[in-house]
This record gives C-alpha cells, sequence and structure tokens, in this order.
C-alpha cells in the first residue's frame, strides 16, 4: 500500500514518539499501552490489515529513526554519534519488528523491550555533561538529558528566570512548563512523571549557574504534587 508520507509523517511521529520516550524511561507497560493502541488506529485509518505487519514496522521504525535525530545523546566526534545512532536505530527497528506481530507483552516482545530499554539507556544517557546541585535526587536520572539537550540553549534563560522569581512553587513550576517549546516537549510524552522529570532536568540544567537556587521548585517536581 503506497502511503502519502507527507500527510502521514508529522502525526505519525507526534503518536509515537511517546512509545519511543517511555522505551528510553523503562516504562514496559506505558510504552505498550501507547504502541498498541497507535497500532490499532494506523491499520483502521490506512486500511492495513493488522496481520500486514510489513507496513506497521515500515512506518514505526522510520518513525523511530527520526525519533532518534530529535533527541541528543552524548557529545563526541562526528563518527561516534553516527555510530551510536546506527546501534540504537538498528536496535529500536528490531522492537518495531517483533512489537508488530505481538499480541502481548510477554515472552520474546517483553525481552526485546529490556534489551533495547538497556541499550538505548547506555547509549544516550551514559556521558552526563557534569555534576549539577540538582542531579543527585533526579527522580529519573540522565534519562531526560536527550530530550532537554536539544532545546536547552533556546530556553535557558526563560526557564532560569521562572523557576527563580518570586512566587509559589507550583506557579514557578505552571511558569517554565507554559513556555511554548517547553510545552511541545510535554506534549510529547504521555506520563505525568516523565513530564515532572523533565521539567527536574530542565530546570536544573537551566539554572545551574544562578545565584538563586530553584530548590522549592525541584522539591515540588519530585514530589509531583503542582497542580498543572
Amino acid at each position: 500500500m503506497l502511503l502519502n508520507w507527507t500527510m502521514f509523517e508529522a502525526d505519525l511521529d507526534r503518536r509515537l514518539s511517546p512509545v519511543f520516550h517511555a522505551v528510553l524511561s523503562g516504562d514496559a507497560d506505558l510504552a505498550w499501552r501507547l504502541w498498541i493502541e497507535w497500532r490499532a488506529d494506523w491499520s483502521a485509518r490506512t486500511g492495513t490489515p493488522p496481520a500486514e505487519t510489513d507496513d506497521i514496522y515500515c512506518a514505526s521504525s522510520q518513525s523511530a529513526y527520526r525519533w532518534l535525530g530529535s533527541v541528543r545523546g552524548p557529545g563526541g566526534v562526528a563518527a561516534q554519534r553516527l555510530l551510536t545512532l546506527s546501534r540504537c536505530a538498528r536496535s529500536i527497528a528490531t522492537l518495531c519488528s517483533v512489537w508488530a506481530r505481538a499480541d502481548a507483552l510477554d515472552g520474546h516482545a517483553s525481552t526485546v523491550f529490556e534489551d533495547v530499554h538497556g541499550l538505548l539507556a547506555a547509549e544516550l544517557t551514559k556521558q552526563p555533561p557534569r555534576e549539577l546541585p540538582g542531579c543527585a535526587g533526579c527522580p529519573a536520572r540522565c534519562l531526560m538529558l536527550p530530550l532537554v539537550a536539544p532545546m536547552l540553549e533556546g530556553v535557558r534563560q526563560a526557564v532560569s528566570a521562572r523557576a527563580t522569581t518570586k512566587a509559589s512553587a507550583p506557579s514557578q513550576v505552571r511558569a517554565v512548563a507554559s513556555i511554548p517549546q517547553v510545552e511541545r516537549a510535554l506534549g510529547e510524552l504521555a506520563d505525568r512523571d516523565q513530564r515532572d522529570a523533565l521539567l527536574y532536568c530542565l530546570v536544573t540544567n537551566a539554572t545551574a549557574d544562578s545565584e538563586t537556587g530553584p530548590t522549592d521548585v525541584l522539591d515540588t517536581l519530585r514530589g509531583a504534587d503542582a497542580a498543572r
């Protein structure tokens, strides 16, 4: 079946990015739930029978490759980054292949998830830039760095100002989350804990050189008690 990729690509990535984020963070149940929801919707919208797993694999593995290109792993020379991307792409393509035909998250489907999560976490989060004051208490240590790093320079000043302004901690959290670029990143995460972890990592890095530490904001995000 020929698909109009121009029409489907943006929506495809919007639906699958939360799946890949969940794989990176190690949440198998969330990743599987989002995957089967997408798979059923994809089959219905494209007229692709669920048994035709080649189309499901092709669409999801290409989306995974684009997702990998949007997150930033450890630094290094260009050749090293390309090797990292290649290893991650092969690994997550295996997951897409197995999950395209899986009926439940058990047996091989579960084993492959653990293998892919382990590789992605190792490849994309193994070299944190430096130990910052908030790092020790991070609820998802280093797992959000690939998502935070690409947008950090563009939002650093705004995040730092909103996280250290005189206001209640929940208000500060809401102010940071309302920054358009941050809001878009949060929209790709389906789980509340993941969104809190992303905000925690973002605030920690954006305020690294600030004279006023965002202690209350970080405590609020660890407790996930902000009304947002």
